[in-house]
């Protein structure tokens, strides 16, 4: 999905999937209030390793957790043309050792696909 698509998603989910008294700017809200503020409290550890439990009332039968959501991403950037230096920032390495290391399954289809989209691109 192109990130403009994304973005418009998001948009869109802070506007009718959100609480509409949330006073944070933070996207995803855990559904508990803070005793002093009222305003709902961020999201936790333990709130987002409940993708396995969404995941599962999504009927999506294979193993999900958090890291995978995290691993995809990085898979699906790098695939749609991302530069491995701004996905490495965007993930928070400090090289580019673990982008080579963790997303070398690209294949030579892989790369000449992308190459023959750059090139349409043009």
């Amino acid at each position: 999905m192109p990130i403009p698509r994304l973005w418009r998603r998001l948009q869109r989910y802070v506007e009718r999937g959100r609480p509409k008294d949330a006073k944070s700017d933070r996207i995803f809200l855990s559904a508990r209030r803070d005793r002093r503020t009222g305003d709902y409290e961020r999201l936790t550890k333990s709130g987002v390793e409940q993708v396995r439990n969404v995941a599962e009332l999504a009927g999506i039968r294979e193993r999900t957790y958090p890291h995978m959501l995290r691993h995809s991403y990085a898979t699906w950037a790098l695939n749609h043309g991302m530069n491995p230096i701004m996905l490495a920032q965007v993930l928070g390495h400090s090289s580019l050792v673990m982008i080579q290391r963790t997303y070398d399954h690209s294949t030579p289809a892989d790369a000449h696909e992308l190459l023959a989209k750059l090139l349409a691109d043009e």
